[in-house]
């Protein structure tokens, strides 16, 4: 069984590309309930990084995935689309906390490792 990564992403961008990102993830969230398994959007070709208990709220994207965060795929999504982000994740129970952006052209993923929980 996976231990579950809570994933909260802000996107930045003009109205016309965030509605066009809400339609995705709504679209991505409905055939999650009705498939009753993770999704990907059509053009990520990646195995791994599936959304699980999508939610758009207020262009604020919060999901689930096993494991890890999967930055990767959201970088692919804010090239794609032609916006920033700030993705905040965390997973407690290996200890994974972190926050990437991606913010003028440039990603940042920035996250604790192991020593910074042994202080």
């Amino acid at each position: 069984m996976a231990n579950w990564c809570s994933n909260s992403v802000t996107f930045i961008g003009e109205p016309s590309q965030l509605t066009d990102l809400k339609i995705l993830f709504e679209a991505m969230a409905l055939k999650e309930q009705k498939q009753r398994k993770g999704q990907l959007p059509d053009f990520i070709f990646d195995k791994d990084g599936f959304f699980f208990d999508i939610v758009w709220d207020n262009d604020v994207l919060s999901y689930q995935t096993k494991w890890s965060p999967n930055t990767d795929i959201i970088l692919e999504i804010g090239v794609r689309f032609e916006v920033e982000f700030i993705h905040g994740y965390d997973e407690s129970g290996n200890l994974i906390y972190g926050e990437a952006t991606y913010l003028k052209g440039e990603f940042l993923d920035t996250c604790l490792d192991d020593e910074d929980f042994d202080q």
